[in-house]
């Protein structure tokens, strides 16, 4: 669990998330395949994601992070149901940017 000292911000957490959302779309330019395909899946969650929180329609953490649970269990539930090898792939990289975000989320301590 994080500290004081580690806490992160919105605009810390914003700053994380963008750092991270700019390494899949690099790695979306260089990778093939199903690889491509993952990744691809990861950055569309993260872009949502930034997208909601620097609206300011994510001003409850505990709520965000309920709803990003909610949609991680829907990604996963496609990832299960899917018939063909790209939607397997890209609702895996929708799974893993879930993960990701709940991740980074963790040190916010649920506030602001």
């Amino acid at each position: 669990m994080a500290n004081a000292q580690t806490m992160v911000t919105r605009a810390l957490f914003l700053e994380r998330l963008g750092a991270w959302s700019r390494r899949a779309d690099n790695e979306i330019t260089y990778a093939h395949g199903a690889a491509k395909v993952t990744w691809q899946g990861q950055s569309s969650v993260l872009r949502a994601v930034m997208g909601t929180v620097s609206g300011g329609g994510a001003n409850d953490v505990a709520r965000l992070r309920q709803q990003l649970i909610a949609d991680r269990q829907k990604a996963i539930s496609s990832w299960e149901a899917a018939r063909s090898s790209e939607e397997t792939d890209f609702s895996a990289g929708e799974v893993q940017g879930y993960n990701l975000v709940l991740d980074l989320l963790k040190d916010s301590q649920g506030t602001w």
